[in-house]
């Protein structure tokens, strides 16, 4: 007797289940939402994942040859984009290619950090440190 009850109850929650859906409006005739082919993109939009930058290092003279890593980084997460082994005499090109979402990289040499903004397609740099003043 109690299967028979368990049974029909389960039946009857089965059946009202099934009778409280409703079927949802075509989705495909509805006018509110446009097609992918009318879509329009803004013409400043760029569908590239990455840009590329021109980024020209400025070197520095010296009495003795220095060879030091350079390195060309994203100063918030550390990711790097370039590595390479130069003179601190030698100007240095290079074309980057960077996440898109970049807005800054940096330039390490030794012991000389700089920051730069990637905003645009032409970076010009140098190694010369940044000099500050301590007030007493």
């Amino acid at each position: 007797m109690k299967k028979t009850n368990l049974l029909v109850i389960a039946a009857c929650t089965i059946a009202l289940f099934g009778l409280s859906c409703k079927k949802s409006a075509d989705v495909g005739n509805s006018n509110a939402s446009p097609t992918f082919g009318k879509l329009n993109v803004s013409s400043s939009f760029s569908w590239s994942p990455t840009k590329r930058i021109l980024l020209a290092i400025t070197g520095m003279p010296t009495t003795t040859t220095v060879v030091n890593t350079l390195r060309i980084v994203n100063p918030k997460n550390g990711e790097s984009y370039y590595t390479g082994l130069h003179k601190l005499d030698e100007n240095v090109s290079l074309k980057l290619n960077i996440p898109s979402v970049t807005d800054s990289i940096q330039i390490q040499f030794g012991s000389i950090r700089k920051n730069y903004t990637a905003q645009f397609i032409g970076i010009s740099a140098d190694y010369l440190p940044t000099i500050t003043q301590d007030n007493p």
